[in-house]
């Protein structure tokens, strides 16, 4: 019992954290595609939800420690670019669907926060990608998994 709790609390940290390590971690645990699917979906949700009541605060608060580290905030970047490219063609939407595959949840809930998107809608839109993505992820894992016997 506890070893499948243990699994699927591995599989919703890392669907918080580190999106695309969740489907594979699943698999490897060997939970049940909706198991996998399930757990990853309730990580980004969860983060989704948090970050943004946290919201002005942990914005000011991941730039005091980056100048603490001495980087500077750079105003354009390459990668700020490209998220003002996405935002401006999709709006929320854009950000969510590219989360899970090109930032992490945390990093895209901080981009829609950064945008003064309502929290409301920032989870909806997380949660409808992270409930895409898993899907796919998952059973590319397992096809994957198979390939590789």
């Amino acid at each position: 019992m506890f070893q499948k709790l243990n699994s699927y609390l591995t599989v919703y940290f890392f669907g918080s954290v580190k999106f695309a390590l969740a489907p594979p971690t699943g698999v490897a645990l060997g939970l049940s595609e909706i198991e996998i699917i399930l757990c990853t979906v309730a990580g980004m949700s969860t983060t989704a939800f948090v970050i943004p009541l946290l919201g002005e605060k942990f914005l000011a608060y991941l730039r005091k420690k980056r100048l603490e580290k001495g980087k500077p905030i750079k105003v354009f970047t390459p990668r700020k670019r490209l998220i003002v490219r996405i935002w401006q063609r999709f709006s929320i939407w854009g950000i969510a669907f590219l989360t899970p595959v090109l930032f992490s949840p945390i990093v895209g809930t901080v981009i829609a926060v950064s945008f003064g998107v309502p929290r409301i809608k920032i989870l909806l839109a997380m949660a409808l990608s992270a409930f895409f993505w898993a899907l796919v992820m998952t059973l590319g894992s397992e096809w994957i998994a198979e390939w590789w016997k």
